[in-house]
């Protein structure tokens, strides 16, 4: 997916106003500049390919009623046939090696599938499940309980379902073993991810418009891109909140048709702090099913409606 241009401004904001258009104008005395971030969305569900054959063993799923739908936020495409198929543990060792960070996520362990998969539900004899092995988050020097913990403890476990993630799409494309899973989530989707530098230019457009700087930005590699984004504000704990949803939807853009959406990213970790500290994080996983979690320091920083 592709991304915008780069337009300086102060970080004093002094008003901020945002139109309907997707720009922003930022009144710095006399002065306008007029901030445009392009919606960027990606490809229409309507232009998705019809869903591809996959190959029953390695891709093998538990089947559930008639009635249940394919889920989708992305389109999808067979692997190639393999002669030689990869053994479960080059697949684990390959995707762990390229994932962009070992501060957690420090390895993959496979079982035999359960008996009621392999007996109820008629999973292959070679299918297994897999648990990722986590290292602790806590570091020497940081509250157990505090702050910082809690949100490395976030990513920690937001790298550990990325990782499982794509691994199942993994070993199917591998010609070997299946990862058991849920047969409704769409197996090999591939996400309309921006060039990474792209991001990064984006990242700072939309920090100009909404207040943040880019406290740290690691593009993981589950599959494809994976932003882990800690970003640092100056404004206000709550206001700065109310912008997270409307940040997100330019980070990591949506589009729908009929009861499909589309999105960008495989993954997105967000976490905003300030000079205290931070006060909130938000998570979200779209590969091989949906899953999220969110954080915040007080019952009033959720980004996103709480229960």
């Amino acid at each position: 997916m592709k991304r915008g241009l780069l337009v300086a401004a102060t970080a004093a904001l002094l008003a901020l106003c945002v139109t309907g258009g997707g720009a922003a104008q930022v009144q710095i005395g006399s002065e306008v500049a007029q901030i445009v971030i392009p919606p960027d969305l990606p490809p229409s569900p309507a232009t998705w390919p019809k869903y591809p054959h996959f190959p029953k063993h390695s891709c093998w799923g538990r089947p559930f009623g008639k009635d249940t739908l394919l889920t989708r936020v992305a389109p999808s495409y067979a692997p190639s046939p393999r002669a030689h198929p990869l053994s479960p543990y080059t697949v684990a060792q390959r995707l762990l090696a390229h994932l962009g960070d070992t501060r957690y996520v420090r390895s993959i362990t496979f079982s035999p599938a359960s008996r009621v998969d392999r007996r109820h539900f008629g999973a292959p004899s070679d299918a297994l499940q897999a648990a990722a092995v986590v290292a602790s988050a806590y570091r020497p020097g940081t509250p157990v309980h505090g702050a910082r913990t809690i949100v490395a403890k976030g990513i920690a476990e937001f790298e550990s379902e990325i990782v499982l993630a794509a691994l199942r799409d993994d070993l199917c494309d591998a010609g070997g073993p299946p990862l058991v899973w849920d047969s409704w989530w769409a197996l090999d989707q591939r996400f309309p991810n921006p060039a990474p530098e792209a991001f990064r230019k984006r990242v700072a457009l939309v920090g100009t418009r909404f207040g943040f700087t880019v406290a740290s930005l690691r593009l993981l590699r589950p599959r494809q891109i994976a932003p882990v984004l800690i970003v640092k504000t100056k404004l206000p704990r709550k206001r700065f909140v109310r912008e997270i949803p409307r940040i997100l939807e330019l980070l990591n853009p949506t589009s729908r048709s009929g009861r499909q959406t589309a999105v960008t990213f495989e993954a997105f970790f967000f976490a905003a702090e300030d000079a205290r500290g931070p006060f909130t994080f938000t998570a979200g996983v779209s590969r091989s099913g949906a899953s999220g979690s969110e954080w915040a320091a007080n019952p009033d920083l959720y980004p996103f409606t709480h229960g």
